[in-house]
């Protein structure tokens, strides 16, 4: 039963691609009716160049805008916590010199001392010039 059928298979596809690639550009070549391009000499064709180059315009501005935006919202996002994180240190550093600091200062000059000044010197080097 198959013997009665032709198969008709079609060579293109086990050639190379260079070769299906020549062969088309060689067609084209033969008939370049295939190859119809608008007459973009007219009012309408320069008019409806115009109105595509605006709108590809817009799209690449609206896409950098997009991108200022996102780096934009990034940097304000790193200057708010790195603003934040100042603020957190000096409210530690107004506790530590106010509240601990000045106390322990106060108690060497009473009859019992908490820590000597040696103690407090190695405990809070510096502090009152950061603070």
């Amino acid at each position: 039963m198959l013997e009665n059928h032709s198969l008709n298979l079609d060579p293109s596809p086990l050639r190379p691609l260079r070769t299906r690639v020549t062969s088309n550009a060689q067609r084209l070549e033969r008939k370049p009716s295939l190859v119809k391009l608008p007459n973009f000499t007219s009012s309408r064709g320069i008019t409806a160049i115009i109105h595509c180059q605006a709108l590809i315009r817009c799209w690449h501005a609206e896409n950098e805008l997009m991108m200022r935006l996102k780096f934009h919202n990034y940097r304000t996002n790193v200057v708010k916590e790195v603003l934040e994180t100042e603020r957190t240190y000096v409210k530690t550093l107004k506790l530590i010199v106010e509240d601990l600091l000045f106390p322990l200062r106060k108690s060497l000059n009473s009859s019992t001392p908490i820590l000597s000044q040696k103690q407090i010197s190695t405990l809070f080097p510096n502090i009152e010039i950061i603070y």
